[in-house]
């Protein structure tokens, strides 16, 4: 008989077939689900193995490093000792304990550096201290040496390598200059260790840290160079390591993977270092983890490969089993139960939806805690389309300096201005009118205690599921110090664009990190041009070290210092600056940055060299005056004084002259006193001075002389060259000259006094009517007057 169910009858025959369409389609459902949850489960899993195998990976990097640390102690021990004994090093290495909690580590050596001209006294020394096979190896010639001479564990085997001199491979010789011109540990890459027993040789590492002299700077490479003394390193054997740290770190997940480590930054076979993937197993189309690692200088690549006993172990637990299980037996029981369901479906259908909306009630709910909590770190809130504050958190009462248990169901306008209350209704109706998805605004708050901040509100719609609109999730973040910090770098900024002066600024490793325009306008260097250059690009070497040295002293003790330095620009010309140098600490009173001010002065220095030259030179003819002429004289006499030298000098007045200054004019006298100027100076040694007395007097200072007979050739030669015509002006005019000639010590031991008698025997020699040269008389009257 026919079925009747709601008002429309079911042929009795369906129902044979609805229990299998029922167990086909909830088969099909259950092996989509458990497809689904078996890839989420293999990505978790893979994420989770990534995570171990970095984790691995940055352990690895941090024992290095650690065993890297380990020298520090030791190179400390030097650093702090002008002589380290062998039996001090074997004490403080021994103390270590390195088969203990330094495993990997095959030995802590020191190298010193040896020049060439003590490898003789090194050995010798070596040899007495009882080690008389001792040699550096291998042998040659070679300006700069680095022999091992300390090596701890002390054996038979460690014993070979004494002497040995690492600068010879590339390899070591690379990592120990990259250490010591960076004062910072450096390891190798790949070398081969000998072991302590006969087997074959092992992959290893060497880690080298410089040794410097104490009291020496080590600011800059050239000084970190200058100050090495030698080398601590230490030999880690890669296997040893490896195995003791995935033994005792991952004892549980090294067993279920491969690692393969190479050196450099590719996985480059003739680099592989270690490789502890079993043997006969091929690993491809395993999906692993490679990673590039940069440890103390150099560049590692780590491979990491789960082995089919991880996939094991996960399969085995795996949820997507019991999914499937459940899914079979709930699969037969709904076939079972079909016919009930089709019965009773309106009763489902019922359950259903309130299920439904519990379901969407939750998920509302979840929605909103992840909205509140996964933006903690601000003030978030949801309020209704009224205002009304449904959810906040507590970052909201701080904000506003209210107690939080208020702050559920108050008004969220009551706590805003009625400015503020504007514009946030504005954006609001603007989000509920579906005329911007979200809205972001920046308002100064200003609170009930008269405390106000700057913050950046950000909103956008709650919709349930439906699509409906049913709250409005607001983010505030104080940005109150962002804004000062910008508007105290905007002033720093404008500050810097505007000065006269060129301003440099570096950071607290003496790098240059910006510059302003008129330091670009001055040096002619641009930013990109100095960008983390050393100030000393701009050093001229007109200033020692020692000036340095005491200007960062007094910056170091004061955080001051100001000046006058000689730098030098890009062109090559030289700059002089009136220099301030400020040091900027931070809070903590660490320095942070330093702050250079300068002046061109070079217009100041030029007119004070112009002065000075003007102080001594002669006007017209560009010679030396009297008072130059005095001060080189007084120190020529004292060097003719300390060194029994013989000085002389000549007095020349020109005959002839005013006749032709008054006939033909001051400006063709003093052409002549120009030309008879060019024409003492052509004829004396550079040694000498030729200076301009006054008039038509010259006097010539010759600091060191052989005898009379050379003082009497010049004069000649020099009242030879004055009688030259001279051609100014379409004129051909000619003039003579008389020479009186003084020595130190004949004729006086002063400088006024050989002056005056050169200046007397010039006049004797204008009476001289045949040579027109006189030599002055001899202070003691035992000698006759010389004439010529």
């Amino acid at each position: 008989m026919p079925h009747s169910a709601s008002g429309f009858v079911i042929k009795p025959r369906i129902f044979t077939f609805i229990p299998a369409l029922v167990l086909i389609l909830c088969l099909l459902l259950t092996w989509s689900e458990v497809a689904n949850l078996r890839q989420q489960e293999t990505n978790q899993i893979q994420s989770e193995f990534n995570i171990r195998a970095n984790e691995l990976a940055t352990s690895l990097m941090r024992r290095v490093v650690f065993h890297a640390d380990i020298l520090r102690g030791v190179a400390g021990l030097f650093s702090s000792s002008n002589d380290v004994s062998r039996d001090e090093f074997h004490h403080y290495v021994d103390a270590l304990q390195l088969p203990v909690y330094h495993h990997g580590i095959q030995g802590i050596g020191y190298s010193p550096l040896i020049p060439k001209a003590e490898i003789t006294q090194h050995i010798a020394a070596v040899r007495a201290e009882g080690f008389p096979d001792y040699r550096i190896v291998p042998p040659g010639d070679r300006p700069i040496y680095s022999s091992i001479l300390y090596i701890e564990p002390l054996n038979w085997r460690s014993r070979r390598v004494m002497g040995f001199d690492m600068l010879v491979e590339p390899i070591r010789r690379q990592a120990a200059e990259q250490a010591r011109d960076t004062a910072s540990a450096v390891m190798t890459d790949k070398i081969l260790l000998k072991p302590e027993n006969n087997e074959l040789p092992q992959p290893g590492v060497i880690i080298f840290l410089p040794v410097y002299h104490h009291n020496m700077p080590t600011s800059t490479i050239q000084q970190r160079r200058g100050a090495l003394v030698g080398w601590v390193y230490g030999a880690i054997e890669l296997n040893e390591l490896l195995s003791h740290f995935l033994t005792h770190e991952y004892s549980n997940f090294s067993q279920k993977i491969a690692l393969r480590l190479y050196s450099g930054n590719k996985a480059d076979p003739a680099e592989l270092m270690i490789d502890t993937t079993p043997a006969n197993l091929s690993l491809s189309g395993q999906t692993g983890m490679t990673r590039n690692l940069q440890v103390l200088g150099t560049n590692w690549t780590l491979q990491v490969t789960p082995l089919p006993a991880y996939w094991d172990v996960v399969s085995s637990s795996r949820s997507s089993n019991i999914v499937m299980s459940a899914g079979v037996i709930l699969s037969l029981l709904s076939a079972f139960l079909s016919y009930v369901v089709v019965n009773a479906h309106l009763r489902i259908t019922k359950a259903l939806t309130n299920t439904e909306q519990a379901n969407i009630n939750l998920a509302e709910r979840e929605a909103l805690l992840r909205a509140i909590y996964d933006t903690s770190s601000v003030a978030v809130l949801l309020i209704g389309t009224d205002g009304e504050i449904i959810y906040t958190n507590q970052r909201v009462a701080e904000l506003f300096k209210q107690p939080f248990s208020t702050l559920q169901h108050q008004n969220f306008y009551q706590l805003l201005t009625m400015e503020q209350k504007d514009e946030f209704i504005r954006a609001i109706d603007q989000l509920l009118t579906n005329e911007h998805p979200a809205f972001s605004l920046e308002q100064r708050f200003k609170l009930n205690d008269h405390n106000e901040f700057i913050a950046l509100s950000n909103g956008q719609p709650f919709r349930n599921k439906t699509g409906q609109i049913i709250g409005i999730v607001i983010v505030i973040d104080d940005i109150t110090e962002q804004r000062k910090n910008e508007e105290a770098m905007q002033l720093a900024s404008i500050v810097l664009d505007a000065s006269p002066g060129g301003i440099m600024v570096t950071d607290a490793d003496k790098r240059i990190i910006t510059v302003n325009p008129a330091f670009t306008r001055i040096t002619g260097y641009s930013l990109d041009e100095v960008l983390y250059q050393s100030p000393s690009i701009l050093s001229s070497g007109q200033q020692n070290k020692d000036f340095y040295k005491t200007m960062w002293h007094a910056i170091e003790q004061n955080g001051h210092w100001e000046g006058e330095i000689v730098n030098r620009k890009k062109d090559g010309q030289l700059l002089p600056e009136l220099l301030s140098i400020s040091r900027v600490l931070d809070r903590k009173g660490n320095v942070v940055n330093y702050v250079g001010l300068f002046l061109d002065i070079s217009e100041r220095w030029e007119a004070e060299t112009r002065i000075q030259y003007l102080a001594h030179h002669d006007y017209l003819t560009g010679l030396p005056n009297r008072l130059l002429l005095v001060e080189r004289a007084t120190q020529a006499l004292n060097l003719a004084r300390r060194y029994k030298r013989r000085l002389a000098i000549l007095f020349i007045d020109l005959d002839r002259f005013k006749p032709i200054n008054d006939e033909y004019g001051h400006s063709i006298g003093d052409d002549i006193l120009k030309i008879v100027a060019q024409r003492l100076l052509k004829n004396v040694r550079g040694s000498d001075t030729v200076c301009r007395q006054g008039g038509d007097e010259f006097v010539i200072l010759l600091p060191e002389f052989n005898d009379a007979e050379s003082l009497e050739n010049l004069a000649i030669k020099l009242r030879d060259e004055i009688r030259q015509p001279c051609q100014v002006n379409g004129y051909q005019l000619t003039v003579s000259a008389s020479i009186g000639i003084a020595s130190y010590p004949d004729n006086g031991d002063s400088v006024d006094a050989i002056i005056q008698s050169a200046d007397t025997a010039m006049y004797r020699a204008k009476a001289n009517c045949d040579t027109h040269i006189c030599f002055a008389r001899y202070l003691s009257a035992m000698r006759p007057t010389q004439e010529i």
